[in-house]
Parts: C-alpha cells; sequence; structure tokens
C-alpha cells in the first residue's frame, strides 16, 4: 500500500542526521502486529517488508511457590532471531506489577529451536521481597514480542544510516495458576518496544 512521507530538505539537515523510518501493521484488536525499523540519510521511493506474524507462546506456571513465576516459550522464527522478550503484567486500581524478561542469541551462542523464558526463582536472596513478584490466581497481561537484530540497536545503540530490524509481538492474558488457563485476549495494544532505550 503506498504512503506519502514527508522529510527534511537536505540543507536543513546535519551531515550526521539520520531518519527513523517506522512502518507497524497490527490486527483490529491490537493483540497481534509485525514492524520494520530503518535507518537511512537519503530519502526516496523505497518498499518495506515486514516479518512474520510471531507465533503463539505457550505460557505455563510449573510448580508452586511464594508468588507466580511463569514461563514463556515459542518456536524461533528465521524473521526474529536475535532477541525475545517476555512481560508479564498484573494490574489494578491502587497496584501495578510487572516483569520482563529479555534473553539474546548471544547469550545462547546461537539462536535456539524453542526461546524459553523463565521469572526465576529468587526464594533465599537477602532483602528480596515476594511481594514485589505476580501473584498467583490473578489475571496476567502477557506480551511476546522478537526482533531480527543488530542487537546493539535493538539496545539502544547509536544507528548507522542502512541498518534495519523487524519485529513481531503478541498479546493475551492469562490466570497465574498451577493449571493456566487461556482468557480473552485484553483487546489493548502492547506498548510496541521498537527499542529499549534510546
Amino acid at each position: 500500500m503506498p504512503v506519502s512521507l514527508y522529510f527534511i530538505p537536505a540543507d536543513k539537515m546535519l551531515s550526521s542526521d539520520l531518519y527513523e523510518i517506522y512502518a507497524d501493521a497490527t490486527q483490529s484488536n491490537f493483540t497481534i502486529g509485525q514492524g520494520y525499523v530503518e535507518y537511512t540519510a537519503t530519502v526516496g521511493d523505497r518498499t518495506l517488508a515486514l516479518g512474520a506474524a510471531l507465533v503463539a507462546p505457550t505460557v505455563t506456571t510449573p510448580g508452586s511457590g511464594a508468588y507466580s513465576r511463569p514461563v514463556a516459550a515459542f518456536s524461533s522464527q528465521a524473521d526474529y532471531p536475535a532477541v525475545v522478550l517476555a512481560r508479564f503484567l498484573q494490574s489494578s486500581l491502587n497496584t501495578s506489577v510487572f516483569v520482563t524478561l529479555v534473553a539474546t542469541d548471544t547469550y545462547h551462542g546461537g539462536t535456539p529451536g524453542t526461546w524459553a523464558l523463565a521469572v526465576p526463582d529468587f526464594s533465599g536472596t537477602a532483602a528480596f521481597n515476594d511481594s514485589w513478584m505476580l501473584r498467583t490466581g490473578i489475571s496476567t497481561t502477557y506480551l511476546t514480542e522478537a526482533f531480527s537484530g543488530p542487537n546493539q540497536l535493538v539496545f539502544g545503540g547509536a544507528p548507522s544510516a542502512g541498518q534495519s530490524y523487524r519485529f513481531g509481538y503478541r498479546q493475551s492474558s492469562i490466570t497465574t495458576s498451577a493449571r493456566l488457563r487461556a482468557v480473552a485476549a485484553t483487546g489493548r495494544r502492547p506498548p510496541t518496544a521498537q527499542y529499549f532505550s534510546r
């Protein structure tokens, strides 16, 4: 679908300036989406190719404990081999708790066949307070997201002309108990993290 973009005149830019071109496509309920980010010093017609829809994760809560420790597992995809994220959020009128887990292909020594992001067991950690964590039996929104890299760019490194990456995300809800049951999706668009900080 052709889209018109408007740019700063070339004579108003510094030699080190870059444009960030950002494209994001979502389903009507905003729970599944894909995006593309590109950095360029020049303007002109271009075709942007989004990646495939992110595969649905399997979310489980193994065992029992003082707080819920969900695990999000999903198959790796060629379009998103570099970085994955899982975020679990519990929100009420008075308080919100969220846990964000991130893994990279570098940490694993290459892209694993299956990504598995698990909330750690911090029992026995000095000064740790279990109330900081997710509670059991509570409706919990989760977001999974995956990126193509380069990793330093995804994590907020300064971009260079010609660099780009794709990302895909999914959002849904679960009840954090030992036996999880799927519940209706929230219908709210997740905070699309095309990069973690910049």
